[in-house]
């Protein structure tokens, strides 16, 4: 056999097994095609990184909370849709709560720089 006949064969295959090995390792975008969720804030109730502090709503419009956080949108990847209502899963945060930053005064506000967070509706002003 003539290797140097054999060689482009090989390297053609070699190059075919790689494409299609790499090829299920692409990033996809996040939260494309995800379905997301608005959560409503209810400061008597306690602090906002309580989840138990937020109620599922339909209402997807934005809202004024006069400084403080009163509306978020989550992914599907952080809901429970098991329940009724469906309730935020933060499980997979520390202590089993919401990312939360100093705001006015003494208040807390979802931290605007996590990824926990699809949409902050009138968070804190900077």
């Amino acid at each position: 056999m003539n290797l140097k006949r054999m060689f482009p064969v090989f390297a053609i295959a070699l190059g075919l097994v790689l494409a299609v090995a790499t090829s299920g390792f692409k990033d996809k975008p996040a939260n494309k095609d995800l379905s997301t969720y608005y959560f409503v804030y209810h400061p008597e109730r306690g602090p906002a990184s309580d989840p138990d502090n937020w109620d599922f709503t339909s209402d997807n419009s934005l809202c004024e909370g006069g400084g403080q956080s009163c509306k978020i949108r989550l992914t599907e990847n952080h809901v429970n849709t098991m329940t009724s209502p469906v309730t935020i899963d933060a499980s997979s945060e520390p202590g089993g709560n919401l990312p939360t930053v100093s705001g006015s005064g003494s208040n807390l506000v979802p931290d605007p720089s996590s990824s926990f967070y699809d949409l902050i509706s009138d968070k804190d002003p900077e």
